[in-house]
């Protein structure tokens, strides 16, 4: 299997979740797309999170447990998270497979202060969840750097069985 499609989860190299989590951390908004029980996808802005190694995922974002994203998430966990920054028109384009975490003891302790304006009553409110992924294929495209870089792809031999899909671009070297 091409090794450059084939990501590692913990070292900073190209094509890696470790590089994919560091870009990310570029962006400051991100939009999550679910799919409603019609079909219809429905996108949201979502706050960028970094990694917290409490939560076992690679990315993840914190919303109200009661929200539709959460019940739509619970009926279809595949989702998309894009992320675009405007000045350089750079973007990710994420495919994750997600499910809803609470957890009132992690929500105290990775609560951030701007989470106060969703939040008033703070770490103490039991509406807090998290939404954890695990990122199947990211992407990455700048308008001064060409083509889109594939920044991770979950290796699907391993768990689905599946080869990666070679038609795709090989990752660029960063």
């Amino acid at each position: 299997m091409d090794q450059n499609l084939t990501a590692s989860r913990s070292s900073a190299t190209s094509g890696s979740l470790a590089e994919l989590q560091k870009r990310l951390q570029e962006f400051e908004t991100a939009m999550l797309v679910t799919r409603t029980d019609e079909g219809y996808l429905r996108a949201r802005p979502m706050a960028i999170q970094k990694p917290a190694p409490e939560l076992h995922c690679d990315l993840w974002f914190v919303a109200s447990f009661d929200s539709a994203k959460m019940e739509e998430i619970e009926r279809q966990p595949h989702v998309c998270v894009t992320c675009l920054r405007g000045k350089s028109s750079a973007y990710i384009s994420i495919s994750a497979h997600a499910h809803v975490h609470r957890n009132q003891a992690l929500v105290k302790k990775l609560f951030q202060p701007d989470w106060k304006v969703w939040w008033p009553k703070g770490p103490d409110d039991p509406t807090i969840a998290f939404i954890e992924m695990q990122v199947e294929r990211a992407e990455y495209g700048e308008e001064e750097s060409g083509p889109v870089q594939v920044l991770y792809e979950m290796a699907r031999g391993l768990v689905k069985g599946e080869p990666v899909d070679r038609s795709q671009p090989a990752p660029k070297r960063i």
